[in-house]
C-alpha cells in the first residue's frame, strides 16, 4: 500500500494506492484494514478490487469504477472508462 498527500481545489487529503492482485483470502485482507482507510478527504484506489468484492463492505454510493486500457497499437495513450 502507497499513500500520498494532495492538495486539490483547496481539499486537503489521502490517497491510498492498494494493488490486491495477490490477495486471495478474506484473512489476509483483513490483515490490511482497508476500512479503517475510510475517512472524510480520502481517495482509496484499489486494483484488482475483485480480489476483495465479495470480503469488503464499501459503501456502494462511495464507489466510482475505472477501467484503464491501451490501444492494441503501440501508442503511449491510455483510455479511462468512469462507471458509478
Amino acid at each position: 500500500m502507497e499513500e500520498y498527500d494532495f492538495l486539490r481545489s483547496d481539499v486537503k487529503g489521502k490517497l491510498h494506492h492498494l494493488d490486491l492482485w495477490k490477495i486471495d483470502s478474506p484473512e489476509e485482507a483483513g490483515r490490511l484494514k482497508i476500512e479503517s482507510l475510510l475517512k472524510p478527504d480520502t481517495v482509496i484506489l484499489i486494483e484488482w478490487w475483485q480480489q476483495v468484492a465479495n470480503i469488503l463492505k464499501f459503501p456502494q454510493d462511495q464507489i466510482i469504477h475505472l477501467t484503464i486500457n491501451q490501444p492494441e497499437n503501440d501508442s503511449p495513450k491510455r483510455v479511462i472508462t468512469v462507471a458509478e
